[in-house]
C-alpha cells in the first residue's frame, strides 16, 4: 500500500510543479506585453522581459494594426523521481495581446 501512496503523492507533485511553471508563465507574458506595447523595439522589450522570468521560453512578438501580440511556449519537463517516466514533457503556451502605444 505504501509504494502507491508514493507514487501518487509524486504525482500530485508533479502536477503542482507543471501548475507553477502554467503561473509563471502567464505572469511572464502579462510583463512582455506591457513592456512591448509602450517600446519602440517591442520585440526586444518582449524578449528582455521574458530574459527576466522564462529564460528558456520561446518568445514571438508582432505588431499588426496597432496591436501588439506576444506569444511564449515552454516546455516543462516532467522529469520527478517515479513518476517522471509516465508523463510526457508538458508544453505549455500563452498569448496576449495589447494596443501598442509607443511612449514619444
Amino acid at each position: 500500500m505504501l509504494p502507491l501512496v508514493v507514487v501518487l503523492l509524486l504525482l500530485v507533485v508533479q502536477v503542482t510543479v507543471v501548475l507553477v511553471e502554467r503561473l509563471r508563465l502567464a505572469h511572464t507574458t502579462r510583463d512582455a506585453v506591457r513592456a512591448a506595447s509602450v517600446s519602440d523595439e517591442p520585440a526586444r522589450a518582449a524578449r528582455l522581459a521574458v530574459d527576466r522570468n522564462l529564460p528558456a521560453a520561446n518568445v514571438e512578438t508582432r505588431i499588426v494594426d496597432h496591436l501588439v501580440t506576444v506569444d511564449l511556449e515552454i516546455v516543462v519537463a516532467t522529469d520527478l523521481a517515479l513518476v517522471g517516466a509516465l508523463l510526457p514533457d508538458v508544453t505549455l503556451r500563452d498569448r496576449l495581446v495589447m494596443v501598442h502605444e509607443p511612449v514619444g
